[in-house]
């Protein structure tokens, strides 16, 4: 199945929790969790506090993908992790269950104690290279972790309500902009962060479909934030960032050397 919002391929598994009375760790959870419940306005200010606590935070809150000649932006795992941590009264897991000749395959498991509901996400990700070789084991590792994280973070947004966090990941957006600085020096700096990876200011223009430098809006520079997050968590890499030929599905080629351009700092 693929998710028309992320592009990614995923499955996705409804979860019946039963409670086992040899469960005593669960049991308490529930318990504690009827004791304690959960307040929305307490859930909202948080994510909003904490997601807009600095521009870097902001930042880490989005990402951008290249799919099917398109480029899909949603909210991280970064942002994913504080959804958990505010919305409390509930459990993550993510890991790789199933690692096969060509594909791995992740889950990701949300269990919300407080209303006795869950959700699974299962995430498939490919493990050779364009010409069909296996990757290496570091490589599947890498590519392990990021199907990981992907796992993750939609179990979390599929257990979490979205009414309840869209706005706040569109104040992370804007965010991410910082408050300092004009727009032709936050477009330069882009550029310049994207040409220590040797991505031409052209590559850019022709990926955001715009003629120059001054047709960069603020929504352009979110995105290209939010891609340069997804470079460097493994979610993408920066050849199929700014290859046409890049569609769903795709798994790319993570490189050392890719990576690690990719890790430097603004």
């Amino acid at each position: 199945m693929i998710d028309q919002e992320t592009g990614e391929v995923e499955e996705t598994e409804a979860v019946e929790i039963v409670l086992h009375q040899r469960d005593a760790d669960l049991q308490n959870l529930v318990a504690t969790a009827k004791q304690y419940p959960r307040s929305v306005s307490k859930f909202t200010k948080e994510v909003g506090d904490l997601s807009c606590m600095d521009q870097e935070t902001a930042t880490e809150c989005l990402y951008a993908l290249r799919r099917g000649g398109k480029v899909i932006e949603g909210p991280s795992v970064r942002f994913a992790e504080i959804v958990a941590y505010a919305w409390g009264n509930s459990r993550v897991e993510a890991e790789v269950t199933e690692e096969g000749d060509t594909f791995l395959v992740a889950q990701g498991t949300f269990y919300d104690v407080e209303r006795n509901v869950a959700v699974r996400k299962r995430v498939r990700r490919r493990i050779t290279d364009s010409k069909g070789r296996r990757y290496n084991d570091d490589m599947i590792a890498t590519t392990g972790n990021a199907a990981t994280s992907i796992a993750f973070r939609n179990a979390v947004f599929a257990g979490v309500p979205r009414a309840l966090w869209k706005s706040l990941y569109e104040k992370a957006r804007l965010a991410s902009l910082g408050k300092g600085g004009t727009l032709t020096v936050k477009r330069q700096a882009m550029l310049d962060h994207f040409a220590k990876m040797g991505i031409t200011p052209e590559q850019i223009f022709a990926l955001l479909e715009i003629d120059g430098l001054p047709d960069i809006r603020e929504d352009q520079l979110i995105t290209m934030r939010g891609m340069m997050n997804a470079i460097k968590a493994g979610e993408l890499t920066v050849e199929d960032a700014f290859n046409d030929r890049a569609t769903i599905g795709d798994t790319p080629d993570l490189n050392a050397r890719l990576k690690g351009k990719a890790g430097e700092s603004e």
